[in-house]
């Protein structure tokens, strides 16, 4: 089970729209703002061969203050003859939750989810990646490759954010994550 990775406040994150649809929830444009706070698990990477093609996950809980967004942060990796490639088509979905003294108080949603406040939560996650590209080898031989890996994630982070309410001005900024690669 990982640990907080790292907190980082005053995070501008980028297409939150992106973050939620990769983890299975969308957001409408009048519930998001900028985010303020993140906290991320520690990285862990599934489906990794022999040769090392590899999806790797750093799923960073994201807020407001309002709203409550995870980031899978996937990267998916190939490895060919003598080079890791990293995948431009890589993406991720799946659920997940986070509970504070064994209670469920946010889940992904399609509506959104409200943020529950400061305090230090554990996130888990089940998420699924895949991802494909096109490699070539030292004889000028080239082919796709395709990865598909994924399981459950599950530790500790702490938000520190107080729960804002929603203003008018609110409603024309959105909450940006790098849903896609890292």
């Amino acid at each position: 089970m990982g640990k907080t990775a790292w907190v980082k406040p005053a995070v501008a994150v980028a297409a939150v729209a992106v973050a939620f649809a990769a983890v299975g929830a969308t957001v409408p444009a009048s519930a998001a703002t900028v985010a303020s706070e993140q906290a991320c698990l520690a990285t862990k990477k599934f489906g990794r061969t022999s040769s090392g093609s590899r999806i790797e996950f750093t799923p960073c809980v994201k807020t407001d203050g309002k709203v409550i967004v995870l980031d899978p942060g996937v990267a998916c990796f190939a490895t060919g003859i003598s080079k890791v490639l990293r995948l431009k088509d890589c993406r991720a979905s799946g659920e997940w939750s986070l509970y504070k003294d064994g209670e469920r108080v946010a889940a992904s949603s399609s509506r959104g989810t409200p943020y529950p406040g400061p305090g230090t939560y554990t996130l888990v996650a089940d998420l699924q990646g895949s991802g494909s590209g096109r490699m070539s080898n030292s004889r000028g031989h080239s082919g796709n490759v395709q990865i598909s890996a994924g399981g459950s994630m599950e530790g500790t982070v702490t938000l520190a954010d107080p729960v804002r309410t929603t203003s008018s001005s609110d409603s024309r900024k959105r909450i940006r994550s790098s849903a896609g690669n890292r």
